[in-house]
C-alpha cells in the first residue's frame, strides 16, 4: 500500500479508540472484533466504504490475507 500520511493514520487511531475496526463475516468475535490494537496493526481499505482507511488487528489482518488466497 506504500507509506501512509502520518496525519491520516492519527486520525484513523483516534475514530477507532484503539480498537480492531474489523467487520469481516469470517471472525468470531462478534459484530466487530473490538480488540485492543499493539504495533503489528494494519490499515486496510474498508470494501464497504471506498477509499476510507479502517485499522484492524494482526490476527483479523491474517483471517482476512489467508481468506483471499482461498478465492483464488
Amino acid at each position: 500500500m506504500g507509506l501512509l500520511d502520518p496525519k491520516l493514520t492519527e486520525q484513523v487511531l483516534e475514530r477507532s479508540g484503539g480498537k480492531c475496526e474489523c467487520t469481516d463475516p469470517e471472525h468470531e468475535h462478534g459484530d466487530s472484533c473490538g480488540m485492543s490494537l499493539d504495533a503489528s496493526c494494519q490499515y486496510v481499505y474498508d470494501p464497504e466504504v471506498p477509499l476510507q482507511l479502517k485499522v484492524i488487528c494482526h490476527s483479523c489482518y491474517r483471517k482476512r490475507k489467508a481468506f483471499r488466497k482461498k478465492q483464488y
